[in-house]
């Protein structure tokens, strides 16, 4: 890279972070479902840097802006009771989606 002009942006520099780690990689977060919805909080979202939104068959999708806090996802793993699947995200998407739709 010749300039900073050449630097990936922070969507596509978050995507091949996502990419390397083996993870999906996401600006949209839907809305959670009703189930995570009464039993997450939006002060546990801000303290995990992550939000759990829907079962697949692999585990429970959970957002997080902070994919290297191994820490916080197995915490988030026993709070949930499931196994989880992270999707990256932004911090600034992430806060945005926890304001909108957890209650403290």
């Amino acid at each position: 890279m010749d300039s900073f002009k050449d630097m990936p942006d922070d969507d596509h520099l978050w995507e091949m972070i996502a990419s390397d780690m083996g993870l999906e990689f996401s600006t949209v977060i839907p809305k959670p479902d009703d189930v995570y919805l009464s039993s997450f909080s939006r002060s546990q979202a801000r303290r995990y840097k992550a939000m759990p939104v829907s079962r697949r068959p692999d585990g429970v999708r959970v957002f997080t802006s902070d994919p290297l806090d191994f820490e916080c996802l197995d915490s988030m793993r026993q709070i949930i009771g499931e196994n989880i699947v992270p999707i990256v995200t932004r911090d600034d998407i992430l806060k945005s989606a926890v304001d909108e739709y957890l209650d403290d």
